[in-house]
């Protein structure tokens, strides 16, 4: 009896607890168009106190003899100075995965990384099975300055993939 008593006790009073310090305003995290639960263009969980930074990128896709290949996906990752791993190494997720359009060419922004990171865009997969996967380092430049405190600001970085035959 004694023990129910407490953990009955404890579960009220972390209840009482939660509401009140919600109705104060406090929270740890928050979710902004998540696209792991259904929904979103792949903003991923922001959690307070994280930095994030905005990126507009422009990639191309063609093939040696310039012929641009359309629908090609591109996993796009943070490129590590200390370590650059083989191109076997990535596996793409929903959420670092992007599309070139009829002109082979994708053109936009990209949630999943928020700091200032140089880029590495990777084609994995082609699509004319004859080309070998080739992937090219993006480096970005800094367009819009951040507001000092969470936000990084806005970066831009372009590149152009030339997949040659097997």
């Amino acid at each position: 009896m004694i023990k129910n008593f407490k953990t009955w006790y404890r579960i009220k009073w972390s209840y009482v607890l939660g509401l009140l310090l919600t109705q104060l305003g406090v929270s740890s995290c928050g979710i902004e168009e998540d696209p792991f639960n259904g929904g979103g263009d792949g903003g991923g969980l922001l959690m307070y106190g994280s930095p994030r930074a905005d990126y507009e990128l422009s990639i191309s896709v063609k093939n040696e003899a310039g012929k641009p290949l359309a629908n090609q996906k591109i996993i796009i990752r943070r490129l590590n100075e200390k370590m650059q791993p083989a191109e076997y190494t990535y596996y793409p997720f929903s959420c670092d995965t992007v599309i070139t359009d009829s002109d082979g060419r994708y053109k936009g922004g990209l949630k999943t990384i928020t700091m200032k990171h140089n880029l590495r865009a990777v084609v994995k997969e082609p699509i004319d099975t004859s080309l070998k996967p080739d992937s090219v380092n993006i480096e970005v430049k800094q367009i819009k300055k951040g507001d000092g405190a969470w936000y990084q600001g806005k970066f831009s970085g372009s590149a152009e993939i030339k997949l040659k035959k097997k």
